[in-house]
């Protein structure tokens, strides 16, 4: 017992160590010349490069065990950057990975990223660097997508994906992604259709930073105590009304905030921002209860 508490102990400062390390060292980058910056980008894939020729000299261990983790992370960074010589054995993996969980409607890693015209192969549409939204409304599995400049979201089975024009690449699920104001609302848009039993009937920012939903679905015919009760069980849920007879209006809430620290992944600074899985989270929680109470589907006005 003495044992697993000195373990627990020992990542708990560890993960600690990292965190203080990654944010020093994004300070550190935020500060710094491009040619300062370009200088510790080239060694580091040159550092990692040198582990992905071991790595993928033993087929075995690159399809099993890939030395950058089981979600191969470096290659995911190597496609962000659009490096040009990735390690193909490598990413014939990943595509193989990601066909099979489009196939099986699983949900893919988070942050995973294709290259566009291997993502439009996948799905049966012509390999080209442009595509629409409309091309897209064809895929297997599509529910819904808007079109933001110069990229498209789309939301497929239980997949949110990113197709971004300008880079030529598709991420899929990036909860990490961070929104801010001006971008909160379509995410959110999208976000809401992954529930059939709930509708947004309104969305508005009461003030910048703050977001207040207001969610339509089947009246359960509850007590009102119980009503009481699962807003008092929901940190997002603010109150609700009996609109009609047979609708039931949920009034939620989600706050976005400014970051302590800045992340190494982005360059946002003195904004109010929440990543797209704190969004998700938000969401579910409220779907949760309201699935909890026993709704049914709501049909479109």
């Amino acid at each position: 017992m003495y044992d697993e508490e000195v373990n627990e102990a020992y990542l708990a400062m560890s993960k600690q160590y990292r965190r203080d390390v990654t944010n020093k060292l994004a300070n550190v980058l935020n500060h710094s010349s491009s040619e300062r910056v370009n200088t510790i980008v080239d060694e580091m894939i040159e550092l990692r490069r040198k582990e992905c020729d071991e790595c993928q000299s033993n087929k075995v261990l690159c399809i099993l065990q890939p030395k950058c983790g089981p979600n191969r992370d470096f290659l995911d960074i190597l496609i962000g950057i659009g490096y040009q010589d990735i390690p193909q054995f490598c990413y014939t993996q990943r595509i193989r990975d990601v066909k099979r969980r489009i196939d099986s409607n699983e949900e893919i890693p988070s942050g995973t990223k294709v290259k566009l015209v291997d993502y439009l192969a996948l799905n049966k549409l012509k390999r080209k660097i442009t595509t629409t939204l409309e091309e897209l409304e064809t895929v297997k599995g599509y529910i819904a997508g808007t079109d933001l400049k110069h990229s498209f979201v789309i939301l497929i089975n239980n997949n949110l994906v990113v197709i971004d024009a300008e880079s030529s690449t598709v991420t899929f699920n990036p909860w990490d992604f961070r929104l801010t104001h001006k971008n909160f609302e379509p995410f959110a848009k999208l976000l809401l259709k992954r529930y059939d039993f709930m509708e947004l009937h309104r969305l508005v920012e009461e003030y910048q930073g703050l977001w207040i939903f207001e969610l339509k679905t089947r009246n359960p015919q509850a007590e009102v105590e119980t009503l009481n009760d699962a807003i008092k069980q929901s940190d997002y849920l603010l109150a609700y009304e009996l609109e009609e007879p047979d609708l039931l209006r949920l009034i939620a809430e989600v706050q976005l905030l400014r970051r302590k620290s800045a992340s190494i992944f982005t360059t946002l600074r003195n904004e109010a921002t929440i990543s797209l899985g704190e969004l998700r989270i938000a969401l579910d929680d409220v779907a949760s209860i309201a699935r909890n109470l026993q709704v049914l589907k709501v049909s479109p006005d």
